[in-house]
């Protein structure tokens, strides 16, 4: 069991570094794809609630079978990718030894610094914590309080189940520094984070809508914001592209989602993909034919049509483009 944990741990830890490493990259964008989970939404204060199984390590009594538990805590957002949670761990150990039965309840109070990485689907994550470790033996014979030094690292994975809340996955590997030797163990937890202080807006931006050489360009993306209005005046311009493209069924339309270049680019793509799928959607109910749409792509900040430098600039770069083109027919 404890080559399993240690495995799983292994796992978790390739999973973090390999999402880090492909939430990095800049690769083409070839069309549609699923919008990924946002990994700049949230909320910035979460209640975190867990449990799961503990595998006994080096130098614990060889009595002790596994220990059931779990956590609770609160976590605080203190960078864009790094949070701070306050955890409360409780497992319970039993068994037998000469003695006869004996019991242990283990709590560890355990401030973790989590790294979030990637930002592609399943969110993965890394973990450092360094706390204190009480442990309550119980015995026919023996009773005893003892604090220790509790130290752990750990990888986890996170699944988006709203805009506030996710699902999780963790192991770590954790180390009780006692008086005259070192213990080790192997926590493995499932469970959920709660977002507590409401996360994005709940009132939408209201969207600018321009024609320009580009094309018909929408603007005033907030990046703290995923919900998004139209003034009634714009929607004019709408019922006219709905209008052409009933008209002309050769005439179709490419939707290109854009942003600035603040954040990683894989956070941009999400972004820039997420918006333009919105305002297809949009189109959709606005009385666009759906198979006049040709493609729908977010290209992160591959393409600026202002100066990044600048908060006008990024704010301009935010930005869904609509364009009318005329279908090409391939054929012998």
């Amino acid at each position: 069991m404890k080559k399993l944990g240690r495995c799983l741990i292994a796992s978790m830890v390739l999973a973090a570094f390999w999402g880090s490493a492909h939430g990095a990259a800049a690769p083409a964008s070839k069309g549609l794809k699923p919008a990924p989970s946002a990994p700049t939404e949230g909320s910035k204060t979460y209640l975190v609630l867990g449990a799961g199984l503990d595998l006994p390590g080096d130098n614990w009594q060889a009595a002790y079978d596994l220990g059931f538990g779990g956590r609770v805590g609160l976590g605080f957002r203190i960078g864009k990718d790094l949070d701070l949670e306050l955890a409360l761990e409780n497992f319970n150990f039993s068994g037998t030894n000469l003695a006869g039965d004996i019991s242990l309840i283990d709590l560890r109070l355990l401030p973790t610094l989590r790294w979030r990485l990637g930002g592609d689907g399943i969110r993965p994550y890394l973990t450092a914590a360094l706390g204190v470790d009480t442990q309550l033996l119980f015995s026919p014979t023996l009773s005893n309080v003892p604090f220790y030094l509790d130290g752990a690292v750990g990888a986890g994975l996170e699944f988006k189940i709203s805009p506030r809340d996710h699902f999780f996955l963790e192991g770590r590997y954790n180390l009780i520094f006692a008086d005259n030797a070192t213990g080790t163990d192997i926590p493995l937890l499932a469970g959920f984070r709660f977002g507590l202080d409401g996360g994005p807006s709940s009132e939408p931006t209201i969207l600018t809508v321009e024609i320009k050489a580009e094309g018909t360009v929408i603007s005033g993306f907030e990046s703290a914001n995923h919900k998004f209005a139209f003034r009634d005046k714009d929607l004019a311009i709408f019922d006219k592209i709905a209008e052409t493209l009933r008209k002309d069924p050769k005439k179709k339309l490419l939707i290109t989602g854009h942003t600035d270049n603040v954040g990683s680019w894989g956070d941009n793509r999400w972004l820039s993909q997420n918006r333009a799928l919105w305002v297809e959607r949009f189109l959709l109910k606005h009385g666009v034919p759906k198979g006049s749409i040709l493609r729908t792509e977010g290209l992160s900040y591959k393409e600026p049509v202002a100066d990044n430098a600048t908060e006008t600039g990024r704010s301009d770069n935010r930005r869904v483009v609509i364009k009318i083109v005329e279908e090409k027919k391939t054929g012998n």
